[in-house]
């Protein structure tokens, strides 16, 4: 087993990782001051010794790739079942896949989204959003701390609009080009427009329990659901904003679906630290969330649907209805708790909102 191989392991524990790339002197040509990931490193460090294994012609070396290799070694590079491993290693390496996928967040509306994207453009780079874009969301966040009505820019331009509501048209004419992680809500088209890019794209999509999140939707519309009405017609007249996801997402070209209980997007959670791993640079001054309302709050005593046992023969045919019968709770229902949750975590409601 060569120098480079057992230099590849002690690479993936991670203090000994940057030790080692200032070891290595690859320190100035990786750019590591953008990175504030051991995991996002340690790719890099992989692309870097793969590509000296090719330069010296060491081609019989097999090299770990921690899954990033097998995703930009591109034609005639032969690929054997060896546990995680590549050999033979044939060029061309395509360096501007080197970097890690571009993260969609597709905003479902009542799931948290609001919070979420907020929040990561308070601690985050490159964050672009339809809630909030990390250039300007310390400002936007303090001017909430004072007054949440307080006006800015923005909103007398354009009545209705702020800069924590950033207009469609001035979303696309600010673009896209240089985000770590874009949320948005709006129709699911419009990730149509990133298959064209060398750099894939994760899309996330925060689950809820179908019931749950109905009420919330009716909560939100101001609305009772009744238990005694027509449910199909109950059901419908409580959907809001369904043209944000659909199956045809899963068809797009460079483009992975990923699920996760939407939950764990509030606060500094598990989603905010998974973000971390991910390649997203910390700002240099950051802020706490001024929490920004978008329902008000549930009366659940009120609610007959939320009041009956999570078994009663009512409740399970309202879920199954709308697993069914709507692409997005058919993705989450066979999604969660599968390869592709990003926490493999069971979902379960206790939600107040």
């Amino acid at each position: 087993m060569g120098f480079w191989t057992q230099s590849l392991k002690f690479a993936f524990a991670q203090c000994v990782l940057f030790a080692l790339i200032v070891a290595l002197g690859l320190g100035n040509n990786m750019g590591l001051s953008d990175f504030k990931s051991c995991q996002l490193a340690s790719q890099k460090l992989n692309l870097t010794i793969a590509s000296r294994l090719l330069e010296h012609g060491n081609q019989s070396d097999h090299v770990y790739t921690n899954g990033v290799m097998e995703r930009v070694l591109k034609g005639g590079s032969h690929k054997e079942n060896t546990g995680g491993r590549i050999s033979r290693l044939t060029p061309s390496i395509d360096l501007i896949n080197l970097q890690p996928p571009l993260i969609g967040h597709v905003h479902i509306a009542k799931t948290g989204g609001t919070t979420l994207n907020a929040n990561l453009s308070l601690h985050f780079e490159r964050v672009c959003g339809h809630k909030g874009y990390s250039y300007d969301s310390f400002q936007v966040n303090a001017r909430f701390q004072r007054q949440s009505t307080k006006p800015d820019i923005v909103s007398k331009v354009r009545q209705g609009w702020l800069r924590a509501v950033v207009p469609n048209h001035l979303m696309a004419e600010i673009g896209f080009e240089d985000c770590d992680w874009i949320s948005h809500e709006t129709n699911w088209e419009f990730w149509k427009q990133f298959q064209s890019r060398k750099q894939p794209l994760e899309l996330h999509v925060p689950c809820r329990d179908p019931v749950d999140h109905l009420l919330s939707q009716c909560n939100h519309q101001r609305r009772s659901f009744s238990c005694e009405g027509n449910l199909v017609k109950e059901i419908n007249r409580c959907l809001i904003y369904q043209n944000r996801f659909s199956n045809q997402l899963m068809s797009l070209r460079n483009v992975q679906l990923k699920c996760f209980d939407w939950r764990k997007g509030f606060g500094t959670s598990e989603y905010f630290q998974l973000m971390k791993t991910r390649g997203l640079q910390h700002k240099r001054r950051r802020a706490n969330y001024v929490f920004r309302s978008t329902n008000i709050k549930r009366e659940k005593k009120k609610e007959c649907l939320a009041s009956l046992n999570v078994t009663s023969n009512l409740r399970k045919q309202v879920e199954i209805f709308l697993i069914q019968n709507n692409d997005y709770y058919k993705f989450c229902h066979e999604c969660m708790d599968t390869k592709n949750d990003l926490f493999k975590h069971a979902l379960t409601e206790t939600a107040q909102v």
